[in-house]
Formats: C-alpha cells, sequence, structure tokens
C-alpha cells in the first residue's frame, strides 16, 4: 500500500501503476527480480536520458562559449 501511494506521489499515472502493481512489493523497495522486463526498461530509459542530458550540456556549452565576450 506505501508503494502505491509513492508512486503516486511521483506523479505515476493511476494506468501506469496498474500495468506495474505486480512488480511493486508492500515495502518502499520494488520487486525487479519479479519484473525483469521492467528492470530492463528502466535501464534503457536511464541510459537515454542520461545521454540526452549530456547532448544538453555539450550544447550549452557552445552557446556559453559562443557568446562569451571576446577580450
Amino acid at each position: 500500500m506505501r508503494s502505491i501511494r509513492w508512486l503516486i506521489d511521483a506523479g505515476m499515472p493511476t494506468s501506469a501503476i496498474v500495468r506495474v502493481a505486480h512488480c511493486v512489493s508492500d515495502g518502499i523497495e520494488p520487486t525487479l527480480a519479479v519484473c525483469p522486463e521492467l528492470a530492463s526498461r528502466l535501464q534503457r530509459q536511464r541510459k537515454e536520458l542520461l545521454g540526452s542530458i549530456d547532448t544538453l550540456r555539450e550544447a550549452l556549452d557552445r552557446i556559453e562559449t559562443a557568446m562569451a565576450p571576446v577580450t
């Protein structure tokens, strides 16, 4: 029950919670061993997000360099 509340508080839509409820234990920790496909998807999404963050940081660095006053 606490895990479901935690997911709701985190902003997860109830339609998504229904799909992953069987992967969540009674405690706060998810039971990813029961749901390897969920763990795999989350790891893949994490890698994609980290890649996007790196790309955005590099773009910001280029913009800041281009906008720096020439002295």
